[in-house]
Formats: C-alpha cells, structure tokens, sequence
C-alpha cells in the first residue's frame, strides 16, 4: 500500500492550511476583529499546526491508506502530538487575552479551513479530522484546568485578602477607644472590645452571648431600632439614651451599622460614646448662668456688658426703672454714647486697659480739667 504524502511535502494540503484561506472562512463567521488582535501570534500557529499535522498524518498508526483488515491504533503515542499542540496554543492565546469562546470559533475556523479545501484529497481527510478532534479535546481539557487553576489562585487571594481584613478589623475593633460591639440578628452579643468591657465593668468574656436589651435596657434598643436595623442592613447614629452602669446612670450616643453576615448570621456593630461629663458640664454651666442672672437682674443698679469696641450686648432690665430705656433700644448702641463729652476720650482709654492688661477695676478717672 503506497504511503500518504505528507502535508510539509504536498502543495495541496498546504494551500490549505494557508493563511488566507484561514483568513476567509474566520471573515466569514464574524471573527475578523479577534484574529487582527492576535494576527502574528496566529501566523505562527498555523504553521506550526501545518508542520504538527504532516508529522500526524506521516506516522504509521494515522496512516489512512491502509487497508480495511488493518490494526487500528486509536491510542498511539501518535495522537500526543495534536493534543501536545492544543495545550501550547492554550497557554499562548488564553494568557494574550483570548477568551475561550473566541479561541474555540477560531480553531472550528481552521478546521473548516483545513476540512473543507477541495484540493484536500480524500484519503487524507479521516486524519486531519482526527487530528483536530484530538486538538480540540486537549484544548478544552487544558482551558478547564487553567481556568480552574486560575480560580483556586483568586480563591486563595480572596480569603487570604478576607482574613487579612479581618485581621485588621478585629486590630481596630479591640483597639478603639469608644465602647464597641458586634451584634447578631437577635441582638446578643458576639464580640465586645476592651473599652466596651470597661465601661460595663465586666469581663468580656462574660458578656459574650448576653442580648443587648439586658445590658442597654429594652428602651435604649427600641429607641435606636437595632433589628429593624439589621434587619434592613441599614445604620442609625447619635441615638441619646441613658443607660445603667454598675448603679449609675451614664448618658451616651448610640451609633451602628449593619455589618452584612457575621459568622455565618446577620450581625452589625454598635459603638457607644459617653457623654455623661459633657451633659454634666452643660447642665452646670446652664446652672451657674441661671444664678448669675438672677444676680444681675436683682442688683438694684444697671448692669450692662459690652465687646471690646464698647457696644453694647447686654443690659439688665433696671435700665427700665433708672434710666426709663427698654433694654432692646439700647442693645447694640455703644457705651461711650451715654458718657458726658468732656469725659468720653478718658473712659476710651480706660476702658480699653479693660482689654489690654485684663484688670478688673480702672484707676479713678482725673479730674475734668
């Protein structure tokens, strides 16, 4: 039985394997643009593809020339070298950026190419279509490890990313300065920082577990909607409320946000902030100003208060009885308004040593020369 030409040495299966041919039927199916972004890489695996094809076609066991009582040899060493040849055109065009749909349409391209030449002779065509078929086999094989691969890479950056995140999270959180949390769905406690232990006066291995309502009263809770809250993976801020702490009553800001899940469950943070001393001071300096009003309105004299420029921005409601002026028609006037001329220039000077040196009373004025 005489032996099949080879492609490498028959001008026919050449010509189609060519690159125009190739390029007509890729034109043909809508690819153009995908093979003008990877023409050269392209060029080279065509003939290459050539070449591997000729060494297919010229090996004994793909010999399609052979009579009918011949052995077939579907699993020769043989057909390593298409399927040798689809996973280093894998490698080549999936790491250039080729998806798999618009690598797959192209090799169907250069098979149809190949298949369908009508200078292709006849007993040559069972081996090409072998040949393609294990191509394409090892092609797709080796798309589905890489991209498998290449899935468990991003897998393992994802949860290293994620537990990094963590890590860090959980380094601010234990670190904040404010009293914080994390809360599940149904309120109870699933962390608590430093500061949050410290403010309850507890250990907070003790706290863990608790629900919130116990700790902050039913009335703190309902008062900042915590599962509404996240329940609609929403956030509150600056909720006021007191709650009781170690048999006091401490005032704080109540703040949080829906954390998405947390250790498998809904959950979200809430952060307290004490502002007992603060409400503390105000009420007291709301105090110390009641009684020094008081003071002032019942000093029999007028009382007044002035900027720096002399204008006036209070006066007592005496000014009414002495001086037979309502307060608010006075208001804004200045001081030295209301000082005899020739006395004027002298009560500038001193009142301004007022402001200078921070003395309390001013030197008697001269006698009016």
């Amino acid at each position: 039985m005489a032996k099949g030409k080879l492609p490498g040495k028959n001008p026919e299966l050449i010509a189609a394997v060519t690159l125009a041919a190739n390029a007509a039927a890729v034109e043909q199916a809508g690819y153009t643009q995908h093979l003008a972004l990877h023409a050269e890489a392209w060029r080279l695996f065509v003939f290459r593809l050539a070449e591997t094809l000729a060494d297919f076609l010229e090996a004994p066991d793909n010999r399609y020339d052979q009579g009918p009582d011949s052995p077939a040899a579907s699993t020769s060493l043989s057909e390593d070298v298409p399927a040798a040849l689809g996973r280093e055109a894998v490698r080549l065009f999936r790491q250039d950026g080729l998806s798999f749909a618009d690598f797959f349409s192209l090799l169907k391209c250069l098979r149809r190419t190949v298949l369908n030449d009508p200078s292709l002779p006849a007993r040559l065509q069972p081996g090409c279509a072998s040949f393609f078929d294990c191509l394409e086999t090892a092609a797709a094989s080796q798309w589905l490890k890489e991209e498998a691969s290449f899935a468990q890479h991003r897998l393992r950056e994802a949860k290293l990313f994620i537990l990094n995140e963590k890590k860090r999270y959980a380094t601010i959180f234990h670190r904040m300065a404010e009293p914080a949390c994390i809360v599940d769905q149904r309120g109870c406690l699933l962390d608590v920082n430093t500061a949050f232990a410290d403010f309850f006066k507890t250990p907070g291995e003790m706290l863990l577990g608790k629900p919130c309502a116990l700790l902050f009263g039913p009335q703190a809770c309902n008062a900042c909607l915590l599962e509404k809250t996240l329940s609609e993976h929403g956030s509150f801020a600056n909720i006021e409320v007191a709650l009781p702490v170690a048999g006091e009553s401490r005032m704080v800001l109540i703040s949080g946000a829906s954390l998405g899940r947390v250790r498998g469950v809904p959950g979200g943070i809430v952060i307290l902030q004490d502002v007992s001393a603060q409400r503390q001071t105000a009420q007291a300096l709301r105090e110390s100003e009641d009684q020094f009003r008081s003071l002032v309105e019942n000093v029999p004299d007028v009382t007044w208060r002035a900027d720096a420029k002399g204008n006036l921005v209070y006066v007592s409601p005496n000014v009414r009885r002495i001086c037979g002026h309502e307060p608010s028609e006075i208001l804004g006037q200045s001081r030295f308004d209301h000082v005899h001329p020739e006395d004027v220039e002298e009560v500038r000077k001193r009142y301004g040593l007022l402001f200078c040196q921070g003395e309390g009373i001013c030197p008697p004025l001269s006698p009016a020369s």
